[in-house]
């Protein structure tokens, strides 16, 4: 990848994740980033995430890998694409993304209308990111559809998507086959005036009844609150 097409703040935040564990390498400390960012906006953790959570909360690497990623994503830009191609996806199946500038004229030209905007090898998604921008510019809130055969590329779309308040879902899926091993389910929550995204997990062996049960009690108790939510209910 030429190093030259990278952002400042890319850069920056590909050095703070290596910097993480530098016991472990990049790709281990960059899923550990990942899984620790959506910490922040999933409602049913594992115990297993909620301890990881507790205890990388105390390296400053982490705080300040968080602040980076919040800076390179200024105006729906997707910093996580770049840093994965140019520290991850050339020795792991080379993976290549679609270049930002690309996706944001795709966007252009398409203008999205409509409840929905779709994308079942999201990537990244930046071409998810392209659509919001553009969709919310005319004053429109589409429900996003991404999918990936790859956990990782699904858990960077998922947290692109969260950092920029959307909503949808994101599944973890052969688009040929329809074989799918967990869904990421967003909703939207109105607090003090902003949208923030809030995130049900599900997959092949979640009761859906005490899923959806647990979800609804929790918006209830909110409402009581006053934190209001923009959803629809998750589905299998």
């Amino acid at each position: 990848m030429d190093e030259q097409i990278m952002t400042d703040a890319e850069k920056k935040l590909g050095n703070l994740i290596a910097k993480i564990d530098q016991s472990q390498n990049f790709i281990d400390n960059f899923d550990s980033f990942l899984n620790f960012g959506l910490s922040l906006f999933i409602a049913n953790q594992s115990e297993e995430m909620r301890k990881a959570f507790i205890e990388n909360a105390q390296n400053p690497y982490y705080q300040d890998a968080m602040k980076a990623f919040g800076e390179a994503s200024v105006d729906y830009h997707d910093c996580f694409g770049e840093v994965f191609m140019d520290r991850i996806s050339h020795g792991e199946h080379g993976q290549f993304f679609t270049p930002q500038h690309i996706a944001e004229l795709m966007a252009e030209v398409i203008q999205p209308e409509g409840d929905g905007i779709w994308d079942m090898a999201c990537g990244s998604g930046r071409l998810l990111l392209g659509g919001l921008k553009k969709a919310r510019e005319k004053g429109n809130e589409p429900w996003m559809y991404a999918g990936d055969l790859d956990n990782r590329c699904c858990r960077m779309t998922l947290l692109n998507l969260c950092i920029n308040g959307a909503r949808g879902e994101v599944r973890n899926t052969n688009a040929m086959t329809g074989e799918c091993s967990g869904v990421w389910h967003i909703d939207r929550l109105l607090i003090g005036g902003i949208w923030v995204s809030w995130v049900w997990h599900y997959d092949k062996n979640t009761d859906m009844d005490t899923l959806n049960a647990n979800r609804q009690k929790q918006i209830e108790e909110l409402a009581y609150k006053g934190v209001f939510f923009d959803h629809e209910q998750p589905k299998k």
